[in-house]
């Protein structure tokens, strides 16, 4: 409830655990930190930054080459070839030195065979020459002369017996790659099968990258090519391993979650079950139980049983308290007594002791209601929280409520359970009550009147020995007392039975003692010892002492005796009456008459001495009243009505 800046919020575009909100094309970026433009490597304006693949990319083709994200034609002479790639030589068939290979004529480089003997060598790599088949310059070709090279091992081997051996005609092959062109009519050249001069035969030439660290990288090659790499700008990105050139590069991350595939951990990426591990990237088969988050600490007051994950919520202290202040709703629990068997300790819950539902708010314990056990069926009302306030000032949803009992008679705290069935939304009966017997609340004060040599949990209720008169009925009693000092003191009153023509008469032991009577349970104004009673019913004195101490005494007249002699004597018209009353007597004076109120309060009084009296009303408000006639010294009391 009080805001102690301990918040942490996602940064901007990321939820908590810092996955993107919105990552429409799932390749770990966020869509608002997405950098359009090309992102193909392979094209010329091939952008690092780029994460967003957009329709700009450009391609070369042919000669085409990137320069700064420009293509440039490497093709000057538009001839197909590329400038790197041109060759100067004679390209000239007719030339002894024709170089299939060149594109590019040189302008100067042709010879020819322009003699009469004169052939070319026959190579058409550009190394041939003008063979001077006239070597004595006499005019005559050597295969017209008589002398050839009859030597059947060298190239220029002629195989026609007409001419005289002249072995030092013969030319043989010398490097290992040199081959004979193959004719036997004197005409064969050697032929140089090592184009580029490395010792490795043209056949036995392998094309492949050479560069151990590239992907494609071919360890048989010996004639180098272009070479594929790791690109290091990409995560993930390996050789697929192959060292025969038909390497290539891989994406080491098959399911495209930003974590190499060799360096994912498999384990419970869930955080709503317990085997959630944060180290964990790639889910497997372990989530398997669901996080029930609470207190498992068997020791604490708010242990729950169901819950597996500690909350950091254990109480091991609470102050049970039992007020409340009332909110707007309330929780109905209505409990049947005849269904409840619950002992205290020792004893039986009795009448006088409390119970309560409390709940717990950041560790403290409030109570949400409270009842006190009649023995007679009950209801208890829990307030719930009201939404309009910021502050929990009850029962929210799903709210534990700790029931506690409190035992009059020690003022021992019990935790309690319910067994509840559900009627309603708000409406719940209670089946029956046991005592919690895992967890014991109760004073730990071994000083106090409550100590619980039992108690676990500290329940803040301590209550201090408070010496006095423990005896409710005694003079002194004192409701606060727990420990009896043996100090009570008691005071006593009884009314002597009635006789006539005498007044009601208290016996009392009481010092200074003052007199209070009720008839009927009406306050009277006589405020002595005796009272003289006109009516029948219930007499009731209460005598105090002069320390306040109180009894209560209590006679109830039902002798009408004392009315039966005189009744006759004396009549009453009209009754009811509006302004006055007739009092009559039949054979003797009427000596005195008094007019009370109900309440016995003396309103007139006259002396008569006549057979006839008239009472005015006078200034008399309505009502009930009694008239007491004395007769021969004998009082009779009439009842009459003032309309």
């Amino acid at each position: 409830t009080n805001e102690d800046n301990s918040c942490t919020a996602p940064e901007t575009n990321f939820d908590c655990a810092g996955n993107c909100l919105n990552d429409t094309d799932n390749d770990g970026i966020c869509d608002e930190n997405e950098i359009p433009g090309c992102s193909d490597m392979t094209a010329c304006n091939y952008d690092a930054t780029a994460t967003d693949l957009d329709e700009s990319c450009t391609f070369t083709t042919g000669c085409e080459s990137c320069e700064a994200g420009l293509i440039i034609d490497n093709d000057d002479d538009e001839d197909g070839v590329c400038n790197d790639n041109e060759i100067d030589g004679c390209t000239d068939p007719l030339a002894c030195n024709y170089n299939t290979s060149a594109t590019e004529y040189d302008g100067e480089s042709c010879v020819y065979a322009t003699g009469d003997c004169d052939t070319c060598s026959g190579e058409t790599n550009g190394t041939g020459t003008v063979i001077d088949n006239d070597a004595d310059n006499d005019g005559v070709c050597n295969d017209d002369e008589e002398g050839a090279c009859l030597d059947d091992t060298a190239c220029n081997y002629n195989s026609n017996p007409i001419f005289e051996e002249d072995n030092t005609l013969c030319l043989y092959t010398s490097g290992n790659c040199d081959t004979c062109s193959g004719e036997e009519d004197g005409t064969g050249t050697i032929i140089d099968n090592d184009t580029d001069n490395d010792g490795i035969c043209n056949a036995a030439e392998i094309e492949g990258c050479s560069d151990i660290s590239a992907c494609n990288y071919n360890q048989n090659a010996t004639d180098p090519t272009a070479c594929i790499f790791v690109d290091e700008a990409i995560d993930c990105q390996i050789c697929s391993g192959d060292t025969d050139g038909t390497g290539t590069v891989l994406l080491n991350d098959t399911d495209l979650d930003g974590v190499c595939d060799d360096l994912e951990v498999f384990g419970c990426t869930n955080t709503l079950y317990t085997a959630y591990s944060a180290l964990a990237t790639e889910l497997d088969e372990s989530c398997e139980t669901l996080v029930i988050l609470g207190c498992i600490d068997a020791l604490a007051f708010n242990y729950s049983m169901q819950a597996n994950t500690t909350n950091e919520s254990c109480v091991f202290e609470v102050i049970v308290d039992f007020s409340t202040s009332g909110t707007n709703t309330t929780s109905n629990y209505s409990v049947a007594v005849d269904t409840i068997s619950l002992f205290l300790g020792e004893s039986p819950i009795a009448v006088g002791d409390q119970i309560g539902g409390f709940y717990l708010v950041d560790g403290e314990l409030f109570c949400a209601g409270i009842t006190v056990w009649t023995g007679d069926d009950f209801s208890l009302n829990l307030w719930m929280d009201d939404p309009a306030t910021e502050e929990i000032d009850g029962l929210t949803e799903n709210t534990i409520v700790y029931w506690i009992v409190q035992q009059e008679e020690t003022m021992f705290n019990y935790l309690v359970d319910f067994t509840l069935m559900q009627i309603s939304e708000v409406f719940t009966f209670v089946s029956q009550i046991t005592l919690n017997t895992n967890t014991i609340i109760g004073c730990t004060d071994a000083t106090a009147f409550n100590y619980n040599s039992e108690a676990t949990i500290f329940d803040g209720a301590c209550v201090p020995f408070i010496d006095g008169c423990t005896d409710i009925e005694a003079c002194n009693y004192d409701p606060e007392a727990n420990n009896e000092d043996q100090t009570c003191y008691y005071i006593t009153a009884s009314i002597s039975d009635f006789q006539v023509g005498q007044p009601l008469t208290v016996t009392t032991d009481a010092q200074l003692a003052t007199y209070t009577w009720f008839l009927n349970d009406v306050e009277q104004t006589e405020t002595s010892s005796t009272f003289s009673p006109f009516v029948n019913g219930e007499y009731t004195v209460v005598v105090t002492d002069g320390t306040g101490c109180f009894v209560k005494a209590i006679y109830i007249l039902d002798n009408i005796g004392i009315e039966e002699d005189l009744v006759n004597q004396i009549s009453l018209f009209p009754n009811p009456a509006s302004n006055f009353i007739e009092i009559n007597s039949t054979n003797q004076k009427i000596e005195s008459v008094k007019l009370y109120s109900i309440t016995g309060k003396l309103m007139q009084e006259y002396s008569v001495n006549a057979l006839q009296f008239k009472l005015e009303r006078n200034e008399l408000a309505k009502g009930v009243y009694f008239i007491k006639a004395v007769i021969n010294s004998q009082e009779i009391t009439k009842k009459v009505l003032f309309k």
